[in-house]
């Protein structure tokens, strides 16, 4: 529902041009502030957030004004040595220490942003994407030694079987255990292996074999197998090369997101890992114990949702270590290939987050001390102690509890940590984890059943297993209100979208603001209520069924909020051919490394939804952007008339490029106040904020005088000469800076009536008054369990024996959710009037604003509560009167007729929670016979426990008070 599945396309190789500008790309995004789903949350799952899970920094090495690339390991004589590469050289740093690396040796090469080193005996072997063959450093002067510039060599090709074979450039090397070098990506044949011998010459290597199937952009050995990650066709290939002058292509195998970047093979060769280079792509895991079945058994992301961009896996033991651009090292537990959890991480790139190539390129876990050396585009050489800690393993089956079938596609979701959220297979088993051991909350939802949530404790390095039998559901109707969150009234034609784990819904309020919605089953789910006027709010996470929660209301504060969860009205014209403005979610395009249309809206709005020119569900780049013309999209009219300071803010997103002259293309927007027009933004071509979502914010008065018929005016367009022009508009909303001030609490009397029914004497039209001033207890009798109330009241000595009939307590409750607010005890005359304890007719609230409306109840020690029918603006023009029955909320269910003209609350709640059942009857038993006494089962008020007041239970049994004020 609310998780955005799309990802950017991209169907070819980047080529070095493209890798390149693409690094200069530069995208924001910002916390989420909700749950937008329950499954996926984002909880705080990942937004970029993790910046430190089970690895610790150690040092850092900056290379001020060049880009880090590819990065290295050596180990000789208890020293450790990173050979780190930029794009203007290779740095070899003695990290010995890693708190304070220190570089011992470097050599500039041709620039290029590709530079990848690999280690043969005393031996560093880089490769580049620019010219000069493949270096060689001799590194036999270390420790201790200097490396100087005659210790370089270069390498760019010999004689293989007759043929001349040279190449200038590369894009990697592996060497496997036996010190067969395999340069690949070279700028020969089609870029697949050329095999040296570096251990017969380390720097003047005989060639021994070649293969030319496929570009290979990186590779594994082992035991003469070559794994091959072949990025520009989308797979790995297991090429035998036994006999390296003949290599046999055993196998091949489409990785997820078919663009096969890097590939690395487990210590059993069981399983190979793999990453594709593209956003929001993930890690695979391909069981490869039978070439002939090759079988994918998990995948994973870092940052599920951001679409952050995997570069290259190396796998420690039972670890996968990745450098992911934008979120830095992160390490996976490959402990059981079909259960990938992610267990560490360390974001050497804070100002970056989402797609895009800036941020950690290259990590080295391989030291014996365990020290990780990773390099970060834009910072430097990073040096990192990882805690290769084991995760906490869960798994199970869920099936149906009355036929034991397996159930597929549950929903299961983890209350303390997301990040373990997933779904049963087919077979209604599951699969998950968590880093971290600790007791959790594990829920169970499926549509049709009801969820089912258990506690468990999890522990690292241990498997839990937790089958489970989900009983069916029934269906039922959720019904709510969207009311002004000022005044407690409904609002009409709201938008109301009900964003469920297993299914979505929409609905329209009615005149008074209700709405209701057929569910066929118990669900969790995000309900939010917008409108043009209102700021669009949500009750989020809110479990729903037949036997919970079935109402809701959601509260909207008056302004301007629009974020295109829902359709407000916003209108579009065009003399453009295409690119025509339309409300959708985004569909990403990209054009030179860099993003042309948005993949996504603004993160932490809600829903997925933009206004964007064009969003033709096509790889083609060109298909449906702005050409010939402009589009021109304008919002709802706006009243600001009432604003002291009215502030607008909206993100806005602008890409120029491509053709054959230089860019000369702009978005432009406006504002109107119905008579005059003004630029408040102009985004020109070249801008440096292209290709992202960026926030522009204004103060309206600067710009124009406010009035009561504002509207916003976005204008994109292709005027000149053809270009790629896109754009995009989100989350539009206005603020008043300087509001008008809010009635503030002031105390003032509400005055009351209402009849209990135990004392009630019809021929008078009074309650009787038999609890004498002896009996009454001068101090409130609430202070006790169910109550709980803190209250001081005490009755003066001189008003007992006027006309009192007993204590009662008087609540005043929010119009928005019926949240306690104020309460006091007060008492009760003969006729039904409520004095406070001096005397004084109406109870005195301190904490509630005249003129706003609240909830009023009323509740007496053993009689039944009631709560207004609604709302009301207090203080009243007359008292408010219980004892007709169209002022209770549920009417004449709540309380029993009299008279004709007189209601009164039910007798017989002997323990006061609400509802009148055995336990009071029970209660009631334990002072039977009592006499003179002020206790809960003298329902009849008189002073003694009898028969009589058995009656009234008796008569009352089974009532059930209204559910907000129960106890």
């Amino acid at each position: 529902s609310a998780f955005n599945t799309s990802i950017m396309i991209t169907t070819q190789h980047l080529s070095a041009s493209q890798e390149a500008s693409s690094f200069l790309v530069r995208f924001f995004t910002f916390p989420i502030p909700k749950l937008l789903l329950f499954f996926f949350c984002c909880s705080v799952l990942s937004l970029s957030l993790h910046a430190q899970l089970n690895m610790t920094f150690q040092g850092l090495l900056e290379y001020p004004g060049e880009e880090m690339s590819d990065v290295w390991g050596y180990e000789v004589a208890n020293s450790e040595y990173v050979i780190a590469t930029t794009n203007q050289q290779t740095s070899i740093v003695d990290v010995t220490n890693p708190t304070t690396p220190v570089e011992v040796f470097s050599v500039s090469g041709p620039s290029t942003l590709w530079r990848d080193p690999k280690v043969w005996g005393s031996f560093a072997y880089i490769t580049n994407e620019a010219s000069g063959g493949l270096q060689i450093i001799d590194m036999s002067a270390l420790p201790g030694g200097t490396i100087t510039n005659s210790d370089v060599y270069y390498w760019t090709g010999g004689n293989f079987q007759g043929s001349n074979v040279s190449f200038g450039s590369a894009h990697n090397i592996y060497i496997d255990e036996n010190g067969i070098g395999y340069i690949v990506g070279a700028n020969y044949g089609v870029g697949g292996a050329i095999m040296v011998d570096l251990d017969a010459n380390p720097t003047n290597p005989p060639i021994v074999g070649i293969y030319n199937e496929r570009y290979i952009h990186d590779c594994f050995v082992r035991d003469d197998i070559m794994w091959s990650a072949e990025i520009d066709d989308g797979i790995f290939s297991v090429v035998d090369v036994s006999d390296k002058a003949n290599p046999n292509v055993l196998a091949t195998k489409a990785t997820s997101s078919t663009f096969t970047h890097n590939i690395w093979l487990s210590d059993d060769d069981q399983t190979v890992f793999t990453t594709d280079e593209v956003n929001g792509a993930f890690i695979d895991a391909y069981d490869v114990s039978d070439l002939s079945d090759i079988t994918e058994t998990d995948k994973i992301q870092s940052s599920p949702g951001e679409n952050v961009v995997p570069h290259n896996a190396f796998v420690v033991g039972n670890f996968v270590v990745v450098s992911y651009y934008r979120d830095g090292v992160v390490v996976f537990d490959s402990t059981y290939p079909n259960n990938l959890i992610e267990v560490g991480n360390y974001d050497t790139s804070t100002g970056f987050s989402g797609g895009g190539f800036n941020g950690c390129w290259g990590v080295y876990p391989y030291f014996s001390n365990g020290l990780i050396a990773a390099t970060d585009i834009e910072n430097g050489l990073y040096l990192l102690q990882p805690d290769y800690q084991q995760a906490c393993y869960l798994s199970g089956v869920v099936t149906d509890a009355d036929t034991g079938a397996p159930l597929p596609n549950v929903i299961i979701t983890i209350t303390e940590d997301a990040s373990g959220n997933t779904t049963t297979a087919f077979g209604g088993d599951y699969l998950t984890g968590l880093a971290d051991g600790g007791t959790y909350t594990i829920t169970y939802a499926l549509a049709g059943y009801e969820p089912q949530s258990v506690t468990i404790t999890m522990t690292n390095g241990v498997t839990v297993t937790q089958d489970i039998q989900l009983q069916g559901d029934s269906p039922f109707v959720l019904t709510g209100q969207v009311i002004d969150a000022d005044t407690g009234t409904g609002i009409a034609s709201a938008d109301v979208y009900v964003d469920g784990v297993l299914a979505d819904y929409t609905a329209v309020t009615d005149a008074s603001g209700n709405f209701s919605i057929n569910i066929p089953g118990g669900d969790v789910a995000d309900i939010i209520a917008g409108q043009w006027g209102y700021v669009t709010d949500a009750v989020f996470s809110q479990a729903i069924s037949a036997s919970g929660v079935t109402n809701v209301v959601i509260p909207l504060e008056e302004g301007y909020y629009d974020d295109f969860i829902f359709d407000f009205g916003w209108t579009t014209s065009a003399d453009a051919s295409t690119g025509l403005w339309v409300k959708d979610e985004p569909y990403g395009t990209e054009a030179s490394g860099f993003p042309a249309n948005p993949e996504v809206d603004v993160a932490g709005d809600f829903g997925q939804e933009a206004y964007v020119t064009g969003n033709l569900n096509s790889n083609n780049v060109g298909a449906d952007d702005i050409d010939d013309g402009s589009v021109i999209l304008t919002s709802p009219v706006f009243d600001l008339s009432g604003y002291g300071e009215a502030e607008i803010s909206y993100y806005r997103w602008f890409r120029n490029t491509g053709g054959d002259t230089p860019e000369d293309d702009e978005m432009n927007i406006y504002l109107t106040n119905g008579s005059t027009t003004v630029l408040i933004d102009n985004i020109p071509d070249g801008d440096g904020l292209e290709a992202q979502w960026h926030q522009n914010t204004i103060i309206v008065s600067d710009y124009i005088t406010p009035t009561a018929t504002m509207q916003f005016i976005a204008d994109a367009g292709d005027l000149g000469n053809p270009h790629l022009v896109e754009a995009g508009i989100d989350q539009f909303v206005v603020v008043d800076l300087d509001p008008p001030v809010v009635n503030v609490p002031s105390p003032f009397a509400v005055e009351l009536v209402m009849f209990l029914e135990g004392c009630y004497n019809p021929s008078t039209g009074l309650m009787d008054q038999d609890l004498t001033g002896g009996i009454i207890p001068f101090t409130q009798p609430y202070g006790i369990a169910p109550w709980s109330y803190s209250g001081t009241e005490e009755l003066i000595p001189s008003i007992a024996i006027i006309d009192v009939i007993d204590w009662v307590m008087v609540e005043a409750r929010s119009a928005i959710d019926t949240s306690l607010i104020e309460t006091h005890a007060g008492l009760l005359q003969n006729d039904g009037a409520v004095l406070d304890s001096a005397g004084n007719t109406g109870i005195v609230f301190e904490n509630l604003v005249p003129g706003e409306p609240y909830f009023l109840a009323v509740r007496h020690r053993n009689h039944l509560a009631v709560l207004s029918q609604s709302a009301v603006n207090l203080p009243t023009a007359t008292p408010y009167d219980f004892s007709d029955p169209t002022n209770v909320l549920g009417g004449s269910t709540q309380v029993k007729s009299m008279d004709t003209n007189v209601s009164a609350l039910l007798a017989g709640d002997t323990n006061s929670d609400g509802i009148i059942t055995v336990a009071d009857l029970n209660l009631y038993l334990t002072e039977s016979s009592l006499i003179n006494v002020y206790v809960d089962g003298d329902h009849n008020m008189d002073g003694a426990v009898t028969v009589a007041d058995f009656n009234l239970f008796k008569l009352n049994s089974s009532a059930i008070g209204v559910g907000v004020i129960r106890y």
